[in-house]
């Protein structure tokens, strides 16, 4: 059967040979339980499905895609499936969708165009396809305030990690504006950790501080 690959299903990262090895297996076992996904003869989702069909020697059960976005579709059928480290995923997520050039080119005509309800931006659209949203903003930050060579680290194979970059591209934005950076704080340090008690102390009337402290000396003793 000649079929072609879909660019963005290309994107994510192949089985090893054990896994695809296990896949053969089971089908030859128990048959092929799920449909490869194609859009005419572009196949959208099941790539490895369809090699081990391919090895075995199995016509291949197929559904056509009869929607209109087909990248959404792949992004939301991998989504669950891999277990992908975030940043891995949301370069995945921005290279199907244009670059995050484009992303956040799309996001600032929208917020424009005054439409109520329209204005999205564009970690909102990140996080819609399963980006985490710590990473979805990091990625604004640098697409809006890196260097070129800085957003490189959104790319596909990247390997630096996207909070680490954007840390950096933070802490210059902050030094133009002529803001000291925001400091960060060791939560395991005991004056954090004796702030926060103080403040779950205020919470409670005085005269049921002696109750509180016995629940957590009992809680901390277990």
């Amino acid at each position: 059967m000649q079929y072609t690959v879909h660019p963005v299903a290309k994107m994510f990262p192949p089985m090893s040979e054990d896994q695809f090895r296990n896949l053969v297996n089971d089908i030859k076992n128990r048959g092929q339980i799920q449909p490869v996904l194609m859009k005419g003869s572009t196949l959208l989702d099941g790539l490895h499905r369809m090699q081990a069909l391919e090895e075995l020697k199995i016509s291949p059960r197929i559904d056509q895609y009869r929607g209109a976005d087909e990248v959404g579709e792949i992004l939301s059928r991998n989504l669950f499936r891999r277990h992908m480290p975030p940043d891995d995923y949301a370069r995945i997520v921005i290279e199907a969708r244009g670059g995050i050039e484009k992303l956040l080119d799309a996001a600032d005509k929208r917020q424009k165009s005054g439409v109520s309800g329209n204005g999205k931006r564009t970690d909102e659209v990140l996080t819609e396809q399963g980006v985490k949203q710590h990473v979805a903003r990091d990625a604004v930050a640098i697409g809006k305030h890196g260097t070129k060579k800085e957003k490189e680290v959104l790319k596909p194979g990247a390997r630096e990690r996207i909070q680490d970059v954007a840390r950096e591209v933070k802490k210059r934005v902050q030094k133009k504006k002529g803001t000291k950076p925001k400091k960060e704080v060791d939560k395991t340090s005991k004056e954090f950790v004796t702030k926060r008690f103080i403040q779950f102390m205020d919470y409670w009337p005085v005269t049921e501080h002696r109750a509180v402290r016995k629940v957590l000396r009992d809680m901390l003793c277990k």
